[in-house]
């Protein structure tokens, strides 16, 4: 799943300068209508990824309690945290694409051609 929307996301970039906007000056489209649910979906979506919190349980698990133990810990906190960013920013754009009702269009028929190369005709269906 973690490929598959992260490689969508970049088939649907919609530029640099309006990824960093984004990232900086964020906004809710729609915040009269249906904008706040959506964005409260996807922060619940994006935070239901809270299994970093039972990292302790599976340290126990793994018998990591030595001190030597601590660099690897700290590696995968790490990259867990990294694929949750990394996972957070590819579904907001993936949402600021589907939710652009001028741009959805060619974002979603440049998905669909992206995703056809690599996966064959099968893919080409699942949009």
């Amino acid at each position: 799943m973690f490929v598959t929307v992260v490689v969508t996301a970049v088939l649907l970039w919609p530029g640099t300068g309006a990824v960093l906007e984004g990232l900086f000056r964020p906004s809710i489209p729609d915040a009269g209508g249906l904008g706040v649910t959506w964005t409260l979906a996807l922060i619940g979506g994006v935070g239901g990824t809270l299994t970093v919190l039972c990292y302790g349980y599976w340290l126990r698990e793994e018998g990591r309690d030595q001190p030597g133990d601590l660099r690897l810990c700290r590696v995968d906190l790490a990259t867990g945290y990294a694929m949750t960013a990394i996972f957070g920013l590819a579904m907001v754009i993936i949402g600021s694409a589907r939710a652009s009702r001028e741009a959805a269009p060619v974002c979603w028929s440049r998905c669909r051609r992206g995703w056809t190369r690599p996966s064959g005709p099968q893919a080409h269906g699942s949009f």
